[in-house]
């Protein structure tokens, strides 16, 4: 596991073209947010915080689907192989886990590329779980952006999943096996 003390020194200076986008101040900090970016929200909230990091070197890995609207907004674009927001909805609609093996694998080699590319001291992730595995690799603190209700310390109530039992059974038949099915469902999560 690498260091923090092997990652830092010059990575060569960063040039930034385009939408206006400026360099860094010499010695910034670098701040990667990274996300599989199946819906404009997870890409929305990282905007937001990379624009809220006056003087830090910011960027957003994601496909390039959003590439434009995120240089336009004056973040930098890096650009990562992600899902599909097909794939996503199929998988969801379906009620089949999003995240399989082999597709946390290629995340993963594909999270260690950027990162060694990148050189961040911090990486934010919204939507991307490999990167609690990748940031651990390559010793780079890392932080998960998640909606509140998914974590144990929430005292809201869940909401139920759109999920095709819901469509079938009804909200108040399922809000019955809710329980049940969050039971089942959630460790897949």
């Amino acid at each position: 596991m690498a260091s923090n003390a092997n990652r830092q020194g010059d990575y060569g200076s960063r040039t930034r073209v385009g939408h206006g986008i400026e360099s860094p101040a010499a010695g910034a900090k670098r701040v990667l947010f990274v996300t599989d970016d199946v819906t404009l929200a997870h890409v929305g909230r990282l905007l937001t915080l990379a624009q809220s990091l006056d003087g830090m070197d910011t960027a957003i890995a994601c496909s390039d689907r959003y590439g434009d609207f995120i240089a336009a907004a004056g973040v930098r674009h890096v650009h990562l192989e992600t899902m599909a927001p097909e794939t996503f909805s199929k998988l969801l609609a379906a009620g089949k886990p999003v995240h399989t093996a082999d597709y946390l694998r290629t995340a993963v080699r594909d999270d260690l590329s950027l990162l060694f590319r990148e050189r961040p001291d911090l990486v934010v992730g919204d939507f991307r779980i490999s990167l609690g595995i990748s940031a651990e690799l390559c010793g780079v603190p890392y932080v998960a952006i998640s909606n509140a209700y998914w974590s144990p310390a929430c005292s809201l109530e869940f909401p139920f999943p759109e999920h095709p039992a819901v469509s079938f059974f009804g909200i108040r038949l399922a809000e019955l096996f809710k329980p049940l099915v969050l039971s089942l469902s959630l460790p897949a999560y």
